[in-house]
């Protein structure tokens, strides 16, 4: 079950911190960021799974126009079996050239790392919290997404196929 969401530099979304139960209702004005809520979901649902790239999913458009900050920042937590993960991205732009690029990407569980990426490296975590293989990765795609089951990534596989 999604248990927050947080999304800053999206859209009208600014420092947007919302707690989600079991059963919510979304209210309010027309152009209040309902629908920009639903969105930053689906987006990184789509980009965690491997259907989209980071430009598909958050392109230049996407910046809040007031802000003039090149840096968008998403945290999804996510109620599970195991307990809860949290999923945090950052995406960085380039106005000029309207590129983008994932800065940072990272998945925890009860706060133990099971995925860290930073500029075009990542990390990976085995269930019991040791460190398993680093290799290099795609700037434009999840690292996530790239990652095979394996019998010591079950929790890692299990955040990605929930987001799918």
């Amino acid at each position: 079950m999604l248990t927050r969401i947080y999304a800053d530099n999206f859209r009208c979304l600014v420092n947007f911190d919302m707690p989600l139960a079991a059963c919510r209702l979304i209210v309010g004005r027309n152009g209040s960021g309902k629908s920009s809520v639903l969105d930053v979901i689906d987006r990184l649902a789509r980009f965690v799974s491997g259907d989209a790239a980071v430009e598909e999913s958050f392109p230049s458009a996407t910046l809040t126009r007031w802000q003039g900050q090149d840096v968008q920042r998403f945290e999804i937590d996510l109620q599970g079996g195991q307990g809860t993960f949290r999923y945090q991205l950052d995406v960085e732009h380039e106005r000029a050239t309207s590129k983008c690029r994932v800065a940072r990407e990272q998945l925890t569980l009860e706060g133990k790392s099971l995925y860290s990426s930073k500029g075009g490296d990542a990390q990976l975590f085995r269930d019991n919290g040791s460190p398993g293989p680093t290799f290099p990765i795609d700037w434009h795609r999840s690292g996530i997404s790239m990652v095979h089951p394996r019998g010591d990534n079950t929790h890692l596989t299990w955040f990605r196929e929930r987001m799918r």
